[in-house]
């Protein structure tokens, strides 16, 4: 009896599919980014809008704070948050860069799709044995759900060819 020969484990059809959706959510959720932050950037640069008076009397921030930075365009009164996602807007269409939504942000719907396609790659894992507790699509931190998605990408790779990033059909083991 052998017992130097180790069973290799395929991805099923969905884990690779979903894998391969994940590949191209991150692709374009990095595509996306760079244009976006660019033109949120110049954006507030530009205006140098300060932080709401009422907001910062609220969370005793400094009234003459200038919000430069996407992250803390909740900081904007709601006059000045029209006017930001306004201009946004007229950049996206510039740019040309897709949306769902007609007033939507291009950067959260490509995050979103990212985000859905992990869960959906996490939930797929849940099929090979001794995964079964992701059946769900959840992991139970955010540490081991990276982890998950980053063993799941590394669990497939071996299995994509040249022709399959090309999205040729592949036909894995189910």
């Amino acid at each position: 009896m052998n017992t130097n020969h180790k069973e290799t484990i395929q991805p099923s059809a969905q884990i690779f599919r979903s894998a391969r959706e994940l590949m191209d959510a991150i692709a374009f959720e990095s595509a996306v980014r760079p244009v976006v932050l660019a033109y949120e950037n110049a954006i507030l640069a530009k205006h140098q809008w300060r932080i709401a008076p009422e907001i910062a009397a609220e969370f005793g921030m400094p009234i003459d704070k200038v919000i430069l930075n996407r992250d803390d365009a909740y900081l904007l009164a709601s006059d000045v948050v029209a006017d930001f996602y306004k201009e946004c807007h007229e950049h996206r269409m510039a740019a040309g860069l897709p949306v769902i939504d007609p007033d939507g942000c291009p950067l959260l719907e490509a995050q979103h799709r990212r985000i859905q396609a992990e869960d959906a790659l996490i939930k797929a894992m849940g099929t090979v044995p001794g995964l079964e507790s992701f059946a769900n699509g959840r992991a139970p931190s955010v540490d081991l759900r990276k982890r998950v998605i980053d063993l799941s990408l590394r669990f497939v790779a071996p299995f994509i060819g040249k022709a399959d990033l090309g999205h040729k059909r592949f036909t894995p083991a189910n």
